[in-house]
Parts: C-alpha cells; sequence; structure tokens
C-alpha cells in the first residue's frame, strides 16, 4: 500500500504547487488593489471598479492606473451621449438650458479628446505627473459644466452624472499618483 502511495504522490505535488502559486497570484493582486485603492479619495468604488475588470486581475500599478483612465473615458463618453441625446430632445427648450448643455458637451469632448489621451500617454512613457494634471482637469470640467447650469440659476439634469464624473476622475488621478 505505500507503493502506491509513493508512485502518486509527485503527481499530487505537480498538481498542488500550480494551484497554489495560483492562489499565491490572485492574493497578492487583490492586495495590489486594495492598496493602491486606499490611497484614493473613495477605496470603495476604486476597488469595485477595478475588480469589475477582468484586466485587473493581472495588472500591475500602472496597469490599475490605464484601466481606471479607461473608467473616466467611457463616463464621459455616455455623459457625452447623454447630454447630445437631452439636446436633440429638447430642441425648443430655453435657450439658456440649451447653451448650457452644449457647454458641457464642449467641455466632456475636451475629456475625451485631449485629456485621457495624454494621460495615457504619460503612463506609458513613465512620466505620471502629467497623467496626474490630465486626470485633476477632467474633475474641474466636469464641475465646470455643473457651474454652467448653477450661475445660470438652472437646475441641472447633470448634477449626479457630474459628481460621479468628478469621483472618478479624482480617482484616477489618485491612482496615477502613485506611479510617481
Amino acid at each position: 500500500m505505500r507503493k502506491n502511495m509513493k508512485v502518486y504522490s509527485p503527481w499530487l505535488l505537480v498538481l498542488y504547487v500550480p494551484f497554489l502559486l495560483t492562489i499565491s497570484v490572485v492574493a497578492n493582486q487583490e492586495d495590489l488593489i486594495s492598496k493602491s485603492c486606499q490611497s484614493t479619495p473613495d477605496p470603495k468604488t476604486c476597488e469595485s471598479t477595478l475588480r469589475s475588470d477582468p484586466r485587473s486581475s493581472t495588472a500591475d500599478s500602472e496597469g490599475l492606473a490605464l484601466i481606471m483612465v479607461d473608467v473616466v473615458k467611457s463616463n464621459f463618453t455616455n455623459a457625452l451621449d447623454y447630454v447630445n441625446k437631452l439636446i436633440q430632445k429638447q430642441p425648443g427648450a430655453q435657450e439658456d438650458v440649451l447653451k448650457v448643455l452644449r457647454h458641457c458637451t464642449r467641455v466632456y469632448k475636451v475629456v475625451v479628446t485631449a485629456n485621457v489621451p495624454l494621460a495615457v500617454d504619460a503612463i506609458k512613457k513613465g512620466d505620471p505627473k502629467f497623467g496626474v494634471d490630465s486626470m485633476s482637469d477632467s474633475s474641474k470640467e466636469a464641475d465646470a459644466c455643473e457651474d454652467g447650469f448653477s450661475s445660470s440659476k438652472l437646475k441641472s439634469p447633470l448634477m449626479e452624472r457630474n459628481k460621479g464624473l468628478h469621483g472618478i476622475s479624482d480617482i484616477a488621478s489618485a491612482l496615477i499618483s502613485l506611479l510617481l
């Protein structure tokens, strides 16, 4: 009976070691996400956002920052689409409302076409300061949209959306700053 155990034990070892290594890699990755997100203004949102992206399971700190920049791009693109639909649905709306909505499309476009590519390039080229600045500017662009409504004494249909855009941009900025 002991003889059979010796035959199988190397096979068990061959199967068991890769399993342990996989568990170790996953645990380390979860620690990286948790540790990185603790340095952001909203750790819970940061962690849930990163964990929902399959790329995060193998990403390093640079990869996590790039994932979050992708989220910023996606959220601003969705907001831009939403505002364009609002404008199309309300062609007869008050001109001051349409004016602010058009302003929001301009600032959202700045983020999608300029800030995000700048942040990606900065991260990939190893010069994260420009990425931090770019994402900080993205949160200011969301604020600029919202300020257009408040300065015109109008009720914003985008308040919660702009808060979210500001928040996710700040998270991206904080993750990029970890690369400094």
